[in-house]
């Protein structure tokens, strides 16, 4: 159950941070829970790099990583981990994989992790496609001022003792995130940041299920 939770923070961090090419109307598309929605549902695919920096209070500077992911819809999934310390995890209708880098070829992880990730594909897929408040895991707040942004919170002290929050910070541009951050403590926090966004072009369906 631990590996699970954990592997729903992984997962959560890069899924709802997937943008929407989708183009709406003038009205502020961050202003309603609706919008939101639509801008999910509008999604057909993302490509884009990111990078990840984990804040803790023991270490003098954080910890950076770099990777690369790959969506499409509605349920094929790849998330890269580039540096410094490859990983990979694989999501392809009901198929999940998960690889690390071992000697220079991807090593198929544990099966009971295998199965955690099975676990929160369908939390996984209300968040895909915009309906942030339907979540079984988290309570959604959107807050517009100072800036338009979504503030998760555990419903479960079981949850709230990995994830005290996450908050994920909206773009002008539909459908997009400029950042989430995942607090994990007072002093302890992952702030994720993508770059080189594109949506909705076409992807090579074999790279959603073999590393």
């Amino acid at each position: 159950m631990k590996d699970a939770r954990a592997l729903l923070a992984i997962l959560l961090l890069f899924l709802l941070a997937a943008p929407s090419a989708q183009a709406q109307s003038n009205k502020d598309w961050r202003g309603d829970f609706q919008s939101l929605r639509k801008a999910g549902a509008a999604l057909k695919s993302i490509q884009a790099d990111f990078t990840q920096e984990k804040q803790l209070a023991i270490l003098a500077n954080p910890l950076l990583s770099q990777g690369r992911l790959l969506y499409q819809a509605p349920d094929a999934l790849r998330w890269e981990y580039i540096k410094p310390m490859p990983s990979l995890l694989l999501l392809h209708g009901k198929k999940a994989s998960r690889f690390n880098r071992k000697d220079g070829r991807w090593v198929p992880d544990a099966a009971e992790r295998i199965q955690a990730m099975r676990l929160v594909l369908e939390e996984i897929r209300l968040w895909l496609s915009g309906r942030y408040e339907d979540s079984g895991v988290f309570t959604t707040e959107l807050v517009t001022e100072p800036s338009p942004r979504l503030r998760l919170t555990p419903k479960s002290p079981e949850m709230a003792k990995i994830i005290q929050g996450i908050v994920l910070h909206l773009a002008e541009k539909p459908g997009q995130l400029e950042k989430v951050e995942i607090i994990e403590g007072p002093k302890s926090k992952t702030i994720l940041t993508f770059h080189n966004i594109q949506t909705d072009k076409p992807i090579e369906k074999g790279l959603f299920s073999k590393p």
